[in-house]
């Protein structure tokens, strides 16, 4: 990237972007927009990046913006919880992975359902196990 992106509100902007060139849908698009004005309202759209901390994060995922139906006041259902979350821990990733931030600002129990991408070189030694695994009980089944 040409310009470097320090404040929530310009990530935000960016990380929509992505989305559009990925071709996800306008619907898509929408609701992801949605759940991450959420996270501008609670720390500001001029947040630094570089000053998320964890328990700012988690601060966030239990608030009443996450948990509460505004209007009524009511508790929004888990699924809409847990997409809101999972959306904004999305948007920290692709920051990351723009080199906008080095870490992930999330607890460890939060880091734990970031889904890395696939390393080549550590995904080809599973594979070969699962497949000498594999033969032998084919060869077992073959014998009897």
């Amino acid at each position: 990237m040409s310009k470097n992106v320090t404040t929530l509100k310009e990530a935000v902007q960016k990380y929509m972007e992505h989305l559009e060139a990925e071709g996800k849908t306008e619907r898509t698009r929408y609701t992801y927009s949605k759940d991450l004005d959420l996270a501008l309202e609670f720390f500001g759209e001029d947040k630094k990046l570089a000053k998320l901390i964890p328990a700012q994060v988690a601060g966030f995922f239990k608030s009443d913006l996450v948990t509460t139906v505004p209007k009524s006041g009511r508790e929004k259902s888990q699924i809409t919880i847990t997409k809101t979350k999972r959306v904004f821990r999305q948007m920290l990733v692709f920051c990351r992975e723009q080199k906008w931030i080095e870490k992930l600002p999330l607890t460890k129990d939060e880091a734990a359902k970031v889904k890395e991408k696939a390393d080549p070189k550590k995904t080809e030694p599973k594979q070969v196990k699962k497949a000498d695994s594999q033969q032998p009980a084919e060869a077992a089944t073959e014998e009897k």
